[in-house]
């Protein structure tokens, strides 16, 4: 798969001399920031022909323009940090501006007044503090260097601050990596993070590809509403980051984090035995390799973390009770060097590495008693490349150009403990186990962007394009041997009860045994029938944008943009289902219109629009707002479930009997440990033929998308002080649901014209032999069909206080309200609540408040200089309980779809406890002589102790009169725990 990424460098050398040198498309500069304004004499007449530098400090690094006929200049590409900017002009005296700091992605605005002199001498002013960008009409909050480095941050991951920001609410997918940030009423997959100015995130699962050393990281803003044109593949948010550089100084840092057991407290799911240890230690070293040319930065870190997970299986056997340990290990290396070749040439080249091993994944400590040995655990060791080029170039005054060459390599193999061929595992459905093998994964890509912009009088012209190669490829036998499927069965005295199993198994080392003592009536057996041993997609994305930021007069500026983006395997168009070749007769073609591919999807226009009015003329009141259509992607995992659960048959084999898809028709069971048949309670109905179950994607698929509006306010009260105020909204498009596409269609009739409701629930009967395809005379049960039909709807006011730091300390306060109410919450498990009524056009049931929802959130964070050289920083995080589902365990309605929730509720009726948690960071600086400087921390999170419950804990069965007052919780986030640190710097 290399290989053939590759061979397509040379297409991408030639592509990147036809976008330096014949067009303007360009990718936004996404983590840079830019200059604009006038030079004017006393008189306030414009002096053309006037030079205009900007030099980062302590690095030598410059970047020049010479003011248009207007008097204009503009400089775009430039590394947030402090400037010093000059405007001179022969004749006139240099005007100096020292102090001067630009922000990531802000866009300063500056006036300079320069004096006739006939000697050549300067004026050095201070900048003004009050500064501010005037012209962004997007919604965001930047987080600065000072604060990545003072605050309290959990699992040392920057991202933990972009909590913080109005708008933001943590995510809980348990397939990602590190911190999730949740923007509008999607899943925390669909929000964008672009470092150093190209799109980092997994295009597998979402989120980040690969964590970050918190040392490297400048800056970041986070962007939830009203971006431009110049972000896409995002329907919700989006973080850009930017990693350091190094200077004329040679500098260093080394730094070692420890918590232990001792150190926190006890959990509330914590075993008598469970241990827990962390080390977390590292270094960087940066400096000169030539002064004001060459610089180099290099850091590494590794986090060690040892687990324990306890066995028990209530005494029944001894030998398997014990500890299994899970052990951690994370290894991340950063190496950039950045080469000033001229004022206006500039390069870097950046390489980072992460390899995260971890040893008994995936316990069983979930179901009781658990059956488990060390054996049945999994041990995963990843390993993520990513090698980033860019060239910045002024090629004309007033103009900036950036080309960007990237590459990502991931690999990601999951190896079993054990060579046994039948692992168990606890399976997705209730209550079963899979006897599967594990994934081996290949995530890679290439990929090039190319910025161009320029300033045309007033006009700020922007056009972007990039142009990504993706390619994934996948073991993925999940169904290369069985999965079973058991559950707890009224009036079977071989069952589990809430006493325990009465089941004792003849043989330990028969799984299914093993299973049935576990987890008590097996009811499904699932093999896969062509099922592919390895998933491929080969994706060939692009993104094109174009926009003007157009200043009409002082106060008004007016953002006008569009944007096109293009998969060319959205949905895995090029797949084509195995079971297709399947030598039934008449099955290829009863199935054909169910499996078809789905098409491309070319017509994604995105025209946005922003303005930015500036109410009391003074840069000190700002009115913003704007509208814009916003296209996601579909990460791979998409695709991946009708690629390879396509195979999926339910055959009658042997003492399981027949099933039916998912229907709730349960056949009676002999049982050969005992020789006896017990009859199943919950059997409905007639046995409908053996039918399978297959998972497909709509030919009709499209791309989600969210049209977006947003208003606010903004008031700069005192040089160090200001509030906002914002409101938006979202509405969302063509987003995912998944409805079983041969779902019954008609209700069980009694003869009295009634419906029959054999569970006297409420709910209304299908006949599952009322299936399209089983009229037809094809025994087809369900076909969950990933259908891009689904909406959601997001609104939104943030209330923020902002002080600067000044006097000793610094402040963010900010509170937010909001409701997100979606269809589905989880499209690769869930299917639709009825899916003959989606199917029907009738979907009010299906809407309900997203499992993303937290309606009051609050938020403070700050530091402060205590005496004695203390500094103090602390955040502070209050959350409404997010919500649950309420599930009834049962297929109410007899539609195949076992997911029912319960009577009278909607999907997520329940609510989680209202979330706090306080952290605080302690630290003290020594100096060592005139070189050294050791800094002491202590950190405390979850001060308060809280018991924060994970609302994917809440284990709530409803008993058909709503909530189950016995509902139990099996998981919490973690307890108060200490972790000690020290830094020496150089």
């Amino acid at each position: 798969m290399k290989g053939r990424l590759m061979n397509r460098s040379f297409l991408w050398l030639g592509l990147a001399v036809l976008f330096v040198w014949h067009t303007s498309d360009a990718l936004a500069q996404l983590a840079t920031s830019s200059i604009r304004g006038e030079v004017q004499d006393q008189a306030g007449s414009p002096l053309p022909g006037s030079t205009v530098t900007a030099e980062l400090s302590g690095t030598g690094i410059r970047q020049s323009t010479v003011t248009d006929a207007s008097g204009r200049f503009y400089m775009s590409g430039l590394r947030p940090g402090a400037y010093t900017i000059s405007a001179e002009l022969t004749g006139f005296r240099k005007a100096i501006r020292e102090g001067t700091f630009l922000r990531l992605r802000e866009v300063l605005d500056l006036t300079f007044k320069l004096e006739l002199s006939a000697l050549e001498a300067e004026i050095i002013v201070t900048a003004d503090a009050a500064s501010v960008d005037i012209t962004t009409s997007a919604i965001s909050s930047g987080v600065t260097t000072q604060e990545i480095a003072n605050l309290p941050l959990n699992d040392r991951d920057f991202l933990d601050l972009a909590l913080l920001t109005p708008g933001v609410r943590e995510g809980r997918d348990p397939t990602l990596l590190g911190t999730q940030v949740v923007m509008g009423a999607q899943d925390p997959s669909a929000t964008l993070i672009a470092t150093d100015g190209v799109d980092t995130t997994s295009h597998f699962i979402g989120g980040a590809f690969q964590t970050s050393i918190q040392e490297t990281i400048q800056e970041y803003r986070v962007v939830t509403a009203n971006f431009g044109a110049d972000i896409g593949r995002t329907n919700a948010g989006a973080i850009t980051v930017i990693s350091k550089s190094g200077t004329n100084d040679l500098t260093g840092t080394v730094w070692e984090y420890f918590r232990d057991k001792s150190l926190q407290a006890s959990g509330e799911f914590d075993g008598p035995n469970d241990d827990y240890r962390r080390h977390q230690f590292g270094g960087l070293v940066s400096g000169p390799i030539v002064q004001d040319k060459t610089h180099f930065l290099v850091a590494f870190e590794r986090r060690d973390q040892d687990l324990t997970f306890n066995v028990d299986t209530a005494g029944t056997f001894p030998e398997l009770d014990g500890d299994v340990p899970n052990k951690v290990e994370t290894s991340n290396l950063f190496a950039k060097i950045d080469q000033q070749i001229s004022d206006n040439m500039r390069v870097f080249l950046r390489y980072t590495y992460e390899q995260r091993k971890t040893t008994n994944s995936g316990n069983l400590t979930g179901f009781e008693p658990s059956i488990a040995t060390e054996s049945n655990y999994f041990s995963e060791d990843q390993k993520t490349n990513f090698i980033l080029g860019s060239h910045n170039w002024t090629p004309f005054a007033n103009a900036s150009n950036q080309l960007s060459l990237y590459a990502v390599f991931a690999d990601r193999p999951s190896v079993r403990n054990s060579d046994l061929q039948e692992e168990i595992r606890p399976s997705s459905r209730q209550g079963g186990f899979y006897l599967a093998g594990f994934s081996n994964t290949d995530d890679n890509s290439l990929a090039m962007s190319e910025n161009f912009s320029v300033q045309v009088g007033s006009h700020t012209l922007k056009f972007g394009g990039d142009l990504q190669f993706r390619s994934l490829r996948m073991d993925f036998p999940i169904f290369s041997n069985s999965q079973y499927t058991f559950r707890c069965i009224p009036g079977d005295p071989f069952g589990c009860s809430a006493d325990g199993p009465f089941f004792i198994p003849q043989d330990f080392t028969d799984p299914v045994q093993l299973a049935r003592y576990a987890f008590g009536f097996p009811v499904l057996k699932v093999e896969g029938v062509g099922t592919p041993p390895r998933y491929s997609q080969d994706r060939t994305v692009i993104g094109v944008y174009a926009q003007d930021d157009w200043t009409v007069g002082d106060r008004l500026t007016v953002s006008l943009g569009v944007r096109w983006d293009f998969d060319s395997d959205t949905l895995n168009s090029s797949f084509r289902s195995p079971l297709l070749d399947v030598p039934i007769p008449g099955f290829a073609d009863a199935l054909k219109p169910y499996v078809t591919p789905p098409d491309r999807d070319w017509n994604n226009i995105a025209p946005r629009f922003g303005f930015t009015y500036d109410l009391t003329n003074d840069g000190k009141t700002l009115l913003r707002g704007g509208w814009g259509v916003f296209y996601s992607f579909f990460e791979g995992t998409i695709s991946l479930f009708p690629t390879t659960l396509s195979g999926i048959r339910i055959p009658g084999v042997g003492q399981f009997g027949s099933y039916a898809g998912e229907i709730t028709i349960l056949p009676d069971y002999f049982d050969p440990n005992t020789g006896m048949t017990f009859t199943n309670p919950l059997r409905k109905g007639a046995d409908p033929t053996i039918a399978p179950l297959i998972y497909a994607s709509d030919p009709d698929g499209k791309v989600p998308y969210t049209m977006q509006a947003a208003l606010g306010i903004s008031r700069t009260l005192t040089p160090d002080i200001a509030v906002t105020l914002d409101y938006t909204n979202a509405l969302g498009r063509n987003e995912l649901i998944t409805v079983d596409t041969n779902a019954p269609e008609d209700l069980l009739m009694n003869d009295d014209g009634t419906c029959v409701d054999t569970g006297n629930d409420g709910y209304c009967d299908y006949n599952p032999l009322s299936r399209p395809l089983i009229k037809a005379g094809v025994p087809f049960g369900p076909i969950r069909t990933f259908k891009t039909i689904a909406q959601s709807t997001f609104n939104s006011v943030q209330m923020g206080f902002h002080k600067r730091m000044s006097n000793d300390w610094e402040m963010r306060i900010n509170y937010t309200w909001s409701r997100a109410e979606r269809w589905q919450d989880n499209p690769t498990s869930d299917v639709a609540l009825d899916s003959a009524a989606v199917l029907r056009g009738e979907t009010e049931q299906e809407v309900a408040i997203a499992n993303v929802d937290q309606t009051h959130v609050f938020n403070l964070l700050g530091t402060y200089q205590a005496p004695y050289g203390v500094r103090v920083g602390t955040l502070l995080r209050v959350g409404s309980g997010p919500p649950f589902e309420i599930a009834a365990n049962a297929d109410l309605n007899n539609d195949g779809n076992p997911n029912d929730i319960a009577k009278g509720t909607t999907r997520t009726d329940g609510r989680a406890d209202t979330y706090i948690r306080w952290d605080l960071r302690l630290s003290k600086e020594f100096e060592i002589g005139n070189r050294f400087k050791v800094l002491v921390l202590a950190e405390g999170f979850n001060l308060l102790n809280r018991k924060n419950h994970d609302p994917d804990s809440y284990n709530i069965i409803d008993t058909g009169n709503g909530h189950n007052p016995g509902a139990t919780l099996n998981d919490a986030y973690e307890p108060l725990q200490v972790q000690l640190g020290m830094r020496l710097k150089f």
